[in-house]
């Protein structure tokens, strides 16, 4: 880091149109800083201020300083779903930053990109274009199915990283940054990232600002990209499968006996544990959890440890939200989901019911906006349950349906699913699959791209004859 620099300008600087364009696409809900600017206000500018903002974004490019009121956060507090209000951990700090800074940050993350995104590891598929949730929980789904057809054991270790996004270390990332961009990039990185400070809001209150000396803003743009950076040299080992989407990591080891695995992941829980002292990173073995997955009988679950603790075992373990239980019948998963349906349509009853003054339309746009999204994240994937546990989701949108229309018991459901123009659960799930497969078939990251591009055995020629994901696309 004490090595000097050379001496360079920004080979391109923004445009008004380039301003105006980012303008345009943000998100005119988003809160505003604490200068209490809205991004609709904003978007009302004529050219004139769009033209001076533009130049103000350029000055920041030629001197690579970054305005210290823009490098404020006023920090409010979101509770974690089934956590106690009285534990101060229960919360998640939500950084609210100045419009005008997440604008510039839009402005220039795609000229980090060009000099960093090769950097990044192909099992990360968080904050990444391209890149989502049901691919990574596809690589997942299909080395657990793999076991099972070959007859093998598969441990997966699912990790906790604490406070992930606050702990970076900013010495640390610009060691890692400082190789690899311009010197104008890396001095204008360093000046975002020194001398933040924050404040914490309840209601009206505001606590007195405070500096910050490690990681990077959860509610900025540039934060996730950075923290991908920061942990971009995780350990990872060829016996293993791993999955990484933002701070949510997971191994999983394949082998043909339940020690082998045992001790793969515990040489990688090895190198790891040596990564995370080396960069100032803590994980928590008390939060994470192992899961064996395997049709053997009479086969126990291994110790594997970290930091000296052994890692909780368990039968059912939730990644990026889906349920993985260790025979993979989801039976779990849609419990979960036939729960969180009946819960969603106990509160909106009086919507939805026979005495709800809302027209037809109406309720089933309610229905498709705020029921169907619940059990319609990675269904192609899911969908591969048995037929009877996925009747149980098709029972419980039969159910909204017919209090929707307020049908008499001699109607049937699949009259009520052509009136109403609604697929049904099959047809979403088989919908779903398809456009996972194509987005997936020409991706540009080989471990994307290897799912889809070897074919899995010929149904005749399965040991098992459990249906798979890929199944959907031969209905």
């Amino acid at each position: 880091l004490e090595e000097p620099l050379q001496l360079s300008i920004f080979s391109a600087f923004f445009t008004p149109g380039e301003v105006r364009n980012v303008v345009n696409r943000s998100n005119s809900k988003k809160a505003p800083g604490a200068d209490l600017i809205t991004q609709q206000l904003v978007k009302a500018l004529p050219r004139r201020p769009i033209v001076f903002l533009t130049q103000i974004y350029n000055a920041i490019l030629r001197t690579t300083h970054f305005p210290s009121k823009w490098k404020h956060a006023q920090i409010i507090l979101i509770k974690k779903p089934n956590k106690r209000r009285d534990d101060p951990l229960s919360y998640r700090p939500i950084s609210l930053l100045s419009i005008f800074s997440k604008m510039f940050e839009r402005l220039l993350l795609p000229r980090l990109l060009s000099y960093l995104a090769p950097l990044l590891p192909d099992t990360q598929f968080g904050f990444r274009p391209g890149h989502s949730c049901p691919q990574q929980l596809y690589r997942v789904v299909q080395t657990i199915l793999d076991t099972y057809e070959e007859k093998k054991v598969c441990l997966g270790v699912y990790l906790d990283t604490e406070k992930a996004f606050d702990k970076v270390w900013h010495k640390g990332l610009l060691y890692k940054l400082k190789p690899h961009l311009p010197d104008t990039h890396y001095r204008l990185i360093m000046s975002w990232l020194s001398t933040r400070t924050f404040s914490v809001r309840i209601g009206q209150h505001s606590s007195a600002s405070k500096p910050i000396s490690a990681g990077v803003p959860q509610g900025s743009v540039l934060g996730p990209f950075l923290y991908l950076l920061y942990v971009k040299d995780m350990p990872s080992h060829e016996q293993l499968v791993t999955a990484q989407f933002a701070d949510d990591s997971a191994a999983l080891c394949k082998a043909q006996t339940v020690s082998e695995a045992q001790s793969t992941l515990q040489l990688h829980m090895n190198e790891l544990e040596n990564w995370c002292s080396k960069w100032k990173i803590t994980m928590n073995p008390q939060k994470s959890s192992q899961v064996l997955f395997t049709y053997l009988r009479n086969v126990s679950t291994p110790r594997v440890e970290l930091l000296g603790d052994p890692i909780p075992e368990t039968d059912v373990v939730r990644y990026l939200g889906l349920h993985l239980d260790r025979k993979l019948t989801w039976n779990s998963h849609i419990k979960y989901l036939v729960g969180k349906i009946r819960n969603r349509i106990h509160q909106l009853k009086h919507l939805l019911s026979r005495n709800s003054p809302l027209s037809l339309n109406t309720k089933c746009h309610i229905y498709i906006m705020l029921v169907r999204p619940i059990w319609q994240y990675s269904c192609g994937l899911w969908g591969a349950a048995s037929s009877s546990q996925v009747k149980r989701v098709q029972v419980a949108q039969n159910r909204v349906l017919r209090m929707i229309t307020d049908a008499p018991w001699y109607v049937r459901n699949s009259t009520l699913h052509s009136d109403l123009d609604i697929p049904t659960v099959n047809e979403v799930i088989k919908k779903s699959y398809t456009s996972l497969h194509e987005s997936m078939a020409h991706h540009g990251n080989p471990l994307a791209l290897e799912i889809v591009s070897n074919p899995p055995p010929t149904r005749n020629s399965r040991r098992l004859k459990r249906k798979r994901p890929e199944d959907w696309l031969e209905e």
